[in-house]
């Protein structure tokens, strides 16, 4: 695998997509949806192309935009709805020079994989990089939907009481401060300067 130089393209009904992409400089044009996928450096794409049922050619790496690459894995899977398939990172990581974005799947857009030549994975290769049969790529894990669900603890400032976490003292009790002066009012001062003169 090598880094992919590909660019987004959008070209009109009336043109020739490999004439626009042979003048743009690239090697490659690939449909993806509406629009095009053009690339650069990318012959190595076509060295996993297998042929399908059908007796027909299909390729096992398809530009996905942005550098990545869609990697069909070459089988398909069925999952409940309302569930979902996490990829990520081997714990390891994977081959050195190859990312693999982290993402999670749907059921139903899993399902409709299997419908389109089975799952797929996507990879960004950032440097020449080789992979071997058996060599761990990537960790697919299915997720239920409660998985994806936040929740949030809410815990007060001070515990009822002091037995609860004996280095925090227990929430004060409101009847054993002393009285102050009534709302509103300024504070009293009892200091020294309050009090009468005694007399000489």
């Amino acid at each position: 695998m090598k880094p992919l130089d590909d660019t987004d393209v959008a070209v009109p009904d009336t043109e020739d997509p490999h004439q626009v992409g042979r003048s743009l400089g690239r090697q490659g044009m690939w449909q993806r949806g509406k629009d095009w996928i053009a690339t650069a450096n990318s012959t190595w794409l076509h060295l996993g192309d297998y042929r399908n049922a059908a007796d027909g050619w299909e390729a096992m790496f398809l530009p996905n935009g942005l550098g990545t690459v869609e990697w069909r894995l070459g089988w398909a899977v069925t999952i409940p709805p309302g569930t979902f398939l996490m990829v990520m990172p081997p714990p390891d990581g994977p081959p050195d020079g190859l990312t693999v974005p982290l993402g999670v799947i749907p059921a139903e857009a899993v399902n409709r994989m299997g419908e389109r030549g089975g799952m797929t994975i996507a990879v960004r290769p950032h440097r020449d990089v080789t992979v071997h049969r058996g060599q761990d790529i990537a960790r697919i894990v299915l997720l239920h939907s409660d998985s994806l669900r936040t929740i949030t603890h809410l815990q007060t400032a001070w515990p009822d009481t002091a037995e609860s976490d004996p280095a925090r003292p227990a929430r004060p009790d409101p009847g054993d401060a002393e009285p102050g002066p009534p709302t509103g009012l300024p504070p009293v001062d009892h200091g020294a300067a309050a009090r009468p003169k005694a007399g000489r």
